[in-house]
């Protein structure tokens, strides 16, 4: 078993493991390459670059975006039938369970710092909740694409003292 599939299966409820597939692990994993190459890479202004004003933060931000502007794209494409058949469900699902997998890397890790602070966004939105019972986690699908849609429309700010990343 992969520690990929390992962290699936620990950390999602029975119910929901079947979504977990390697084809949306590469979907999602292929997109948030291609998201890297996306943005804004100076600031307004001439002041330099994005990366610069970012100082210390930027790793981290950027795989953040990465990863949220994958799952946009592999969202829109299946909304445009772009995806064959494959489920949403499948890509969401496996979206979720590889921010446990990446939150193993911890906070030294831009990828562990980028997990930790979505892991946080979503749940306190309600995307996925956890049984206290089994200890394993459920997807709400249903929040989570409104959540997708709010990441879209809305630009959180950054505060790298925030639980979220949003400074106020």
């Amino acid at each position: 078993m992969s520690r990929f599939s390992y962290a699936a299966f620990i950390s999602y409820s029975s119910r929901q493991r079947s979504h977990v597939t390697f084809d949306a692990f590469f979907a999602d994993t292929m997109f948030h390459e291609v998201a890297h190459g996306l943005g804004i890479k100076n600031t307004l202004g001439g002041g330099g670059t994005v990366r610069q004003a970012l100082r210390e933060h930027a790793s981290a931000l950027e795989e953040g975006k990465a990863d949220v502007l994958g799952l946009y794209m592999v969202t829109r494409l299946h909304g445009d039938g772009e995806l064959g058949e494959a489920d949403l469900e499948d890509y969401t699902t496996t979206f979720m369970a590889s921010i446990f997998r990446s939150i193993r890397f911890g906070s030294a890790s831009a990828h562990g710092v980028a997990n930790l602070i979505r892991f946080n966004f979503f749940e306190e939105r309600g995307a996925f909740t956890r049984d206290a019972a089994s200890g394993t986690y459920r997807a709400d699908y249903e929040k989570l694409r409104e959540v997708g849609a709010g990441v879209e429309s809305k630009r959180e700010r950054f505060d790298p003292g925030s639980r979220l990343g949003r400074g106020d």
